[in-house]
């Protein structure tokens, strides 16, 4: 059977790809039994700004129900907002579309 969704460890794929081609700073964290849950999928800093990227598992056609955080994510989410940081959620049909707007929406440089 064919999965609806593109798998999440793909979606990071393509966002690493394009922070390692488009940005200069950003860090991957090991997510492992020892970490503290809830940590988005990429961390940078930019301008004196925090910024946190998220990816989900994306539909593969445009229109269809998208995944959201869980709710240890929704908590850090909001502890990154209330300090100022800027969260990131990748989740649509297209993540670097998505990306793009997110950054754009926010002020984030990249390259072009």
């Amino acid at each position: 059977m064919k999965s609806e969704y593109i798998l999440e460890k793909y979606v990071k794929r393509k966002i690493n790809n394009f922070l390692n081609e488009k940005v200069e700073c950003f860090h991957f964290p090991y997510s492992s039994m020892w970490g503290r849950a809830g940590i988005p999928d990429k961390l940078m800093i930019q301008d004196g700004r925090f910024i946190s990227i998220e990816a989900k598992k994306t539909p593969i056609e445009p229109g269809m129900k998208l995944v959201e955080p869980s709710p240890v994510q929704k908590i850090v989410h909001d502890l990154i907002r209330k300090f100022g940081g800027i969260v990131i959620l990748i989740n649509e049909h297209d993540p670097i579309a998505q990306l793009k707007r997110e950054f754009t929406k926010y002020g984030i440089k990249y390259k072009q």
